[in-house]
């Protein structure tokens, strides 16, 4: 008898527990629910296209703009620049190169005559600390038939890795060094730096591309030319946040993935193709608010797609991201992230004569005219230079990830009526102009 009363009371308790699990559960998604749905709609205030959140390698959170859904592909702008720091590990992974450390020069011959170029490293290159002008504004568009040509020639401003400088023309040398490295001993004609990446992890990753675009002489357009849909853009977030596996497969070492996100001491906030945004998180960003957000460590994946940037708004999105999760990061004004960032990397950047001043002269010409719109404002002296002083009031500004770049060709607004938030609720199946909430 007590035998049979004991195993009744362990059945009422066993099927008690789920209902039990339930309460307890039920508050927790509901207000992760109301946490993802105040991101989303931030980042519709300002744009936004596309919006999702992957946890644990699953959709948990997905809207769309109004006359958008899932199968709609937007460009990555320079989101697409962070498919070269994964090429580079890659061919070191494949004996395409010795290490991420060997010069440039070795492949690239005409640099061995200059005293700066011939000491370049891939790392230095794809890390943006080469020394190289970037050709910030001046590559864009359909100006030059060849970029990869053009950017060869690109003078240098500092010795490598010694200043920062943020542009397209590192990533156009490094599509010329791939092309040399992919060509046979026969010199017959080999894979172009897209088939290569498609070959070695993008069709591995199972990414589809919606277009890539390519200049006049037909090559890709490292810096800036993918189109995805969010969903493709996130299998890329999770790779990265799963250490390159694809289910069991390894597709990369994960060691030599990590070498990706090792900042460098001219920026902080930069690892090789990838920035650092704050303690934790990687990311791969464009003009006109596209962002790749992986939190490693905690298992998320973040797409944003948009046309145009967050703003202020880009730290409370995300802090409402992680919240809605229970993480809890560094801010973006921890100290231990500051060095070669915020402030501090504009002068790193620009500050080329090392007098700790900053004048409209030493800033690419293409952002010469807006720059001096701003001394005029800021320069309390009237010396014609920001001081770090001076500059204190864009602190907080310069402190949050902004737009990384104007400086190629931003994705442009749909051609419909201005994005709106799709008035859809949160459990409208995906692919319908709404969103998703699992």
């Amino acid at each position: 008898m007590k035998t049979l009363v004991a195993i009744a009371i362990s059945l009422v308790v066993a099927s008690a527990a789920p209902a039990q699990d339930g309460l307890e559960l039920e508050p927790a998604l509901a207000r992760r629910r109301a946490l993802l749905d105040e991101a989303a709609a931030l980042s519709m205030e300002h744009g936004g296209l596309s919006f999702l959140v992957q946890h644990r390698g699953e959709v948990v959170h997905e809207r769309y703009a109004a006359r958008r859904d899932a199968d709609d592909a937007w460009f990555l702008a320079s989101g697409t620049k962070s498919f070269c720091g994964v090429a580079a590990v890659c061919m070191v992974e494949d004996g395409l190169l010795e290490s991420l450390d060997e010069r440039v020069a070795d492949t690239i011959t005409e640099w061995q005559d200059d005293a700066r170029k011939s000491r370049i490293t891939v790392r230095q290159l794809l890390s943006l600390v080469s020394g190289i002008d970037t050709a910030a504004g001046e590559l864009d568009g359909p100006k030059y038939d060849d970029k990869y040509a053009v950017a060869l020639q690109r003078p240098t401003f500092a010795e490598p890795g010694a200043k920062f400088r943020y542009g397209p023309a590192p990533f156009y040398v490094f599509g010329e060094l791939m092309f040399r490295k992919l060509r046979p001993a026969d010199g017959s004609a080999g894979e172009n730096p897209l088939q290569y990446m498609r070959r070695r992890f993008l069709d591995p990753i199972g990414i589809r591309i919606a277009d890539w675009r390519h200049d006049r002489a037909g090559h890709p357009q490292l810096p800036s030319g993918a189109k995805l849909t969010a969903r493709e853009w996130a299998k890329f977030g999770e790779f990265i946040r799963d250490r390159g596996r694809v289910g069991e497969r390894q597709i990369v070492d994960a060691q030599r993935l990590d070498e990706c996100f090792v900042p460098t001491d001219a920026n902080r906030r930069y690892g090789l193709t990838f920035w650092l945004p704050r303690a934790g998180v990687v990311q791969a960003a464009g003009a006109g608010g596209q962002r790749l957000v992986i939190v490693r460590d905690h298992d998320l994946v973040i797409v944003r797609q948009a046309t145009e940037n967050l703003g202020r708004d880009e730290q409370r999105v995300l802090d409402l991201v992680l919240e809605a999760f229970g993480v809890d990061l560094p801010d973006f004004g921890d100290p231990t992230l500051e060095r070669g960032s915020g402030l501090g990397s504009l002068f790193d950047r620009a500050d080329t004569n090392g007098d700790d001043k900053l004048t409209a002269d030493e800033l690419p010409e293409s952002r010469g005219p807006r720059m001096r719109r701003l001394l005029q404002k800021l320069d309390l002296d009237g010396d014609g230079a920001w001081t770090r002083e001076e500059l204190a009031p864009l602190r907080d500004l310069l402190l949050i990830p902004q737009d990384p770049v104007d400086d190629e060709d931003a994705p442009q607004a749909p051609p419909t009526d201005p994005p709106a938030e799709s008035p859809a609720g949160p459990h409208e199946l995906p692919g319908t102009g709404g969103s998703r909430e699992m």
